[in-house]
């Protein structure tokens, strides 16, 4: 399971930066000034975010402390698609110690710790949820812890991170069910960088299966919906994003869309629009699936 997840998270190796972005998404719909820079491949779908100023040496970042994301899952519909038995998806948030800048894409795409789940649906529509951390330091492991979440009738996915002065991450996790229970851990996990987090992600992800080396094609996708958001601080005081630049300072976002297929997942995803909800941002995903020429959305 361990050298499962391993390989599921080694795509980020395998990221293809395009000069000019794609994305018809505009800045305003992410909580964003500025799009910094795109990505497209087989991958990954989501953003990453950075709060920017201006100094005489060029762009600065801003420490983010905290992110957080809520799935809602009491009506999110999945459905097998076929190809591969299971097909999956892997929703997660992480932190970053390189910025949102132009040039900063690929030591963002190696250098990352990520927490979140992966859903597994099999050709009899069963479904197992996982919870997992995993952390690359210049691509290369350096923590990783995968487990199972505890059976039930699930309504709402939440994970947590939390920056702790010293070089500590808080990773939570936390299980609504429907009967009103919920189940939740929380550990530590050492951050191997000099500085704080300067970028927080929200990602959907086609995973890939280590024992097989074949990329898990991503279930029919409708409904659900994702909540991010993510704290920080710019001259002491503190702010949350996205969508809330601090006075002076700007938000900056990183796009990445799954517009390629691989040899076994010929499903597409990208985010098509986001809102402001309270404290943080909602999303919605487009789905195309080339294999039936249809199109979904949801999360």
């Amino acid at each position: 399971m361990r050298k499962s997840l391993l390989a599921l998270l080694t795509l980020s190796l395998a990221l293809l930066i395009l000069a000019m972005p794609t994305s018809a998404i505009s800045a305003s719909q992410l909580g964003a000034q500025q799009i910094s820079f795109t990505y497209n491949s087989y991958a990954w779908a989501g953003v990453a975010y950075s709060d920017t100023y201006s100094t005489i040496f060029g762009t600065g970042y801003n420490p983010i402390i905290s992110a957080l994301e809520f799935i809602t899952y009491s009506n999110l519909s999945l459905r097998y698609a076929g190809y591969t038995n299971p097909n999956a998806v892997s929703i997660w948030i992480a932190f970053s110690p390189y910025g949102v800048g132009p040039n900063a894409a690929t030591k963002i795409g190696t250098n990352f710790l990520q927490a979140g789940y992966t859903i597994l649906i099999n050709s009899n529509n069963e479904i197992q949820i996982q919870y997992f951390a995993v952390g690359f330091e210049n691509g290369n492991l350096f923590y990783i812890n995968i487990n199972n979440v505890p059976a039930g009738q699930i309504s709402q996915l939440g994970v947590n991170l939390y920056y702790e002065s010293g070089g500590t991450v808080e990773v939570g996790f936390n299980v609504i069910y429907k009967n009103g229970t919920n189940w939740h851990t929380v550990f530590y996990v050492e951050w191997p960088w000099s500085n704080a987090p300067y970028s927080a992600l929200t990602i959907v992800e086609a995973p890939i299966n280590a024992n097989t080396n074949i990329r898990y094609e991503l279930p029919f996708i409708s409904g659900g919906m994702i909540y991010f958001s993510f704290g920080y601080t710019s001259n002491g005081n503190g702010y949350y994003g996205p969508g809330n630049p601090a006075p002076g300072t700007s938000i900056w976002a990183g796009v990445f869309n799954l517009d390629q297929s691989s040899n076994d997942n010929l499903a597409y995803a990208s985010i098509s629009n986001g809102w402001a909800n309270g404290a943080g941002w909602d999303y919605l995903y487009q789905f195309f699936y080339t294999q039936s020429n249809t199109v979904s959305y949801g999360l």
